[in-house]
């Protein structure tokens, strides 16, 4: 039902001023402007509003539909996009975190990898007996200035692997600023004689040329040519592995307390021949297997000290009797003029249809120094 109200009394006519009519509806609450009126005129009275029952009604309605879509659409923010802005906010929130661990994590890997706080100071090397300690640290790259943090021990234990005598190296680091360096060099088991004199390790490898300072009491091995480890170095490298099987068979023999082997001959054959040390008697081999003809060599060798004979060959395999030994002794002046040659002569001439000895151990080695 509308009601008017005055703010002033509607009687004092007479009164001059504002007035204000304030209508109020079942929607809501208008504000009418002011009345002026001039003085001595009158105010005529407002007309009747009529209760409309049904405009009430259609605006209530209008205004309860507002409502209820605004709900709706909230609800709808709420249920649908709220979800997906708030993983979206994660996710840009989680890569910001990332972005920022991985730039100051690489700022602080680059200091902490170039300081000199973690410099080298100590460095151990252990393992040396041929190698020297300065010629592994020039090879590893490190030094004092070396940060321990930024040492790349592969890299440092494969260059340190370069050097000939060293076979495998290992590389560790203890902060501050220790560095652990653990060698294990080859062992030189005989010399090669190819176009110069070479130490050769048990598996048959030439890692290193021979100088001043490296042994030079080994067994020598002749009859491969620098030719041989060119065209087929894994060919090459069998036959030195050959004569090297030759020699463990020596020392696992009875002959090991009894003679040293100055030289290993391979014939292009692949026949064997020894030269021994002290007397310089050249032993004819032929092929193996050896440990059989070892023991012949062993069971000749103790007869003719018994007999108190000095052989000059000795032959251990015949093509027509392979269980026959062919020994040649010297006659005195042949004997006498062994005994005054140089060391080349030391090796007499085989008998005919044999072939001829290997050089001396001190010959090969004189011709491998003038190779050089």
């Amino acid at each position: 039902m509308l009601t008017a109200k005055n703010w002033r009394d509607a009687d004092a006519a007479g009164m001059e001023g504002p007035s204000r009519t304030i209508v109020t509806f079942a929607g809501g609450l208008v504000l009418q402007p002011p009345n002026r009126r001039k003085s001595g005129s009158v105010v005529p009275p407002a007309p009747p509003i009529e209760d409309d029952a049904d405009d009430v009604g259609s605006l209530s309605a209008v205004q309860v539909d507002a409502t209820g879509r605004g709900a709706r659409a909230i609800a709808l923010i709420r249920e649908r996009w709220w979800p997906r802005a708030r993983r979206a906010f994660s996710v840009i929130s989680i890569a910001a975190v990332l972005a920022g661990s991985v730039v100051g994590g690489r700022a602080a890997h680059r200091w902490m990898t170039r300081t000199p706080r973690f410099g080298a100071r100590d460095i151990d090397v252990v393992g040396l007996h041929h190698s020297q300690r300065a010629d592994v640290l020039a090879a590893s790259g490190i030094g004092e200035n070396t940060n321990v943090l930024g040492l790349d021990t592969a890299r440092a234990e494969r260059r340190i692997e370069r050097l000939p005598w060293v076979e495998r190296a290992h590389v560790t680091r203890r902060l501050p600023g220790t560095v652990h360096i653990e060698i294990e060099e080859r062992s030189a088991v005989a010399i090669v004689s190819a176009s110069g004199l070479y130490l050769a390790s048990a598996d048959g490898l030439l890692f290193k040329r021979v100088q001043t300072g490296d042994p030079d009491d080994l067994t020598t091995i002749t009859g491969i040519s620098r030719a041989d480890f060119d065209t087929d170095p894994d060919a090459a490298r069998e036959y030195v592995r050959d004569a090297l099987a030759l020699l463990a068979d020596v020392g696992a023999s009875s002959l090991a307390s009894r003679v040293h082997i100055d030289e290993i001959h391979r014939e292009a054959t692949g026949e064997l021949s020894i030269v021994l040390a002290e007397s310089g008697t050249y032993v004819w081999l032929g092929r193996g297997p050896y440990r059989a003809k070892l023991s012949r060599l062993s069971a000749i060798l103790a007869e003719l000290d018994r007999q108190r004979l000095q052989p000059a060959e000795i032959h251990l395999e015949s093509d027509r009797h392979a269980e026959r030994a062919t020994v040649r002794i010297p006659l005195p002046d042949e004997a006498d003029e062994t005994q005054t040659s140089p060391p080349v002569a030391r090796a007499t001439t085989p008998s005919p249809g044999v072939a001829a000895p290997a050089a001396s151990t001190r010959a090969s080695r004189a011709r491998g120094s003038s190779a050089h």
